[in-house]
């Protein structure tokens, strides 16, 4: 299978379905299709919109074109249709629920997208071990520290030759 990625064309050849599903969530379904890949679960909308700043930021200066979705409960985003390949994670939500709950949850459904938990509490880090995160970010961010992460995601989801996967 061809497909287009932003500035050069791949060979993939995927071994499991899961994969194949990962890496459709992140260039889309076909060549030149964006979907969104990333989504935020925070129930502090102005942590969003901080994070889709920086996201729009950081598309600008890598010349991308990322889109970012935002759920303000545990339940909207654990009820997305969607398979995002990132997702940031308030680790502090509302009540019954937290990022690493969610993480857990997403997990047992075979999600394997790319975890970032935010929060203000940097105790709560080791509680979120079953969720397999990628990279915890304290609250209050910094576009040094989000583009950072970034350039690690994106770097982890692309590959510069054929991959079996």
């Amino acid at each position: 299978m061809i497909v287009m990625n932003h500035t050069r064309t791949k060979n993939y050849h995927f071994l499991d379905d899961t994969f194949r599903d990962c890496y459709n969530s992140f260039y889309g379904k076909e060549a030149g299709e964006m979907q969104p890949i990333i989504a935020v679960c925070d129930d502090d909308h102005r942590v969003y919109l901080q994070i889709k700043e920086f996201i729009c930021r950081y598309n600008i200066q890598r010349n991308l074109e990322m889109k970012v979705d935002y759920f303000g409960t545990a339940q909207a985003v654990l009820s997305a249709p969607a398979d995002y390949a990132i997702l940031f994670l308030d680790i502090m939500l509302d009540a019954g629920y937290d990022g690493i709950t969610i993480g857990k949850e997403l997990r047992k459904r075979r999600n394997n997208a790319l975890f970032v938990m935010t929060t203000s509490r940097a105790d709560k880090a080791l509680a979120s071990i079953g969720a397999t995160v990628f990279r915890f970010l304290v609250k209050p961010l910094e576009p040094a520290t989000v583009f950072s992460v970034l350039d690690d995601l994106i770097e982890h989801l692309e590959c510069d030759t054929d991959v079996y996967v």
